[in-house]
């Protein structure tokens, strides 16, 4: 592949280093990333065509702006010249970009929360300032224009489709177990229902990261947090909700006091006061929302290891049963 030739990179004759994701390719430079999106469709996501790529791009470097200032460069072109070779970045009116790409700084991988947690690593002091970071995001981030019904509506959905697809017998998990949890949750919604409705009449629904995973969080000084979702309809959520999301990483990664700093910094900076019966209402949905994620992997033909994607649905699966 062109991308993997260090030659395709201008004034560079190091290593490349390709990691694939679900959703796209990205190319490691010493310096630099170059994120390029699949042509992929999901119930959530389509980006089979060149169009809707180059605009996912677009919008996730705007997006990332926000939290990772100075790692988001700029949208750079793979295109080719009329002697059908392909160059990156060299963009000319003869010339039709064949592929877009998202460029970026390269940030340190053994500064990574993922990392530094695998590796026992962790000072507290940056991750306070990281912590510290996202709660003063999220106190000045847009509050969403959403009624407490309909956000109590799409809660409920996310339970649904969850249920829908967990349930699924080609993914393997115990099916008595998956209806226990889908009761278990729909009973928590209603006994909850006023407390929900309560935070969207209260302005507690914002245009949120939308994916906040311990691997996004980098503890630099400043911290930076990357890989915000480009969809806003996607990052429309409770700090709460967020705030659990990534209490479930961390639980994954063995370190749930990690996530334990954010909800402490951000109730300490936000004033939110908020109720104790939603974290564990969130950590149930968001461990049943990543375990469909990795079960999606096992459907995928690209996917040669579906052992481990196996794996990782049943242990976010196991996650939702201790919530």
């Amino acid at each position: 592949m062109f991308l993997k030739q260090a030659s395709s990179y201008p004034a560079y004759n190091g290593m490349i280093d390709a990691i694939e994701s679900h959703l796209s390719w990205v190319f490691l430079t010493s310096e630099h990333a170059y994120k390029m999106k699949k042509p992929v469709k999901l119930p959530f996501l389509d980006l089979t065509s060149l169009a809707a790529r180059k605009q996912s791009v677009k919008k996730e470097l705007i997006a990332n702006r926000v939290l990772a200032h100075g790692v988001y460069l700029g949208v750079v072109a793979l295109t080719k010249d009329k002697e059908n070779k392909l160059h990156l970045a060299q963009y000319t009116p003869d010339s039709a970009a064949c592929e877009w790409l998202l460029k970026m700084k390269r940030l340190p991988h053994k500064l990574m929360l993922d990392n530094i947690l695998k590796t026992g690593t962790c000072r507290k002091t940056l991750l306070h300032q990281a912590a510290y970071k996202l709660a003063k995001f999220y106190r000045s981030a847009k509050r969403a224009t959403i009624t407490p019904r309909a956000y109590f509506e799409s809660l409920n959905a996310r339970v649904i489709k969850n249920y829908k697809v967990l349930s699924t017998r080609r993914y393997g998990l115990d099916k008595a177990q998956v209806d226990a949890v889908h009761g278990n949750q729909i009973l928590r919604l209603q006994t909850c229902a006023g407390l929900l409705k309560n935070r969207a009449r209260g302005g507690h629904i914002i245009d949120g990261h939308g994916d906040l995973k311990a691997e996004h969080i980098c503890l630099t000084s400043p911290p930076m947090i990357i890989d915000r979702l480009e969809t806003r309809e996607l990052r429309i959520t409770d700090p709460i909700d967020e705030l659990s999301y990534l209490w479930i990483e961390c639980r994954i990664l063995n370190h749930p006091e990690a996530a334990d700093i954010f909800f402490e910094t951000y109730k300490a900076v936000s004033g939110d006061n908020y109720p104790k019966l939603l974290p564990p209402l969130f950590k149930s949905l968001n461990a049943c929302t990543r375990a469909c994620f990795a079960a999606w992997h096992l459907d995928d033909p690209q996917v040669s290891n579906k052992e481990k994607w196996r794996l990782r649905t049943a242990a976010y699966f196991a996650l939702a049963l201790e919530q």
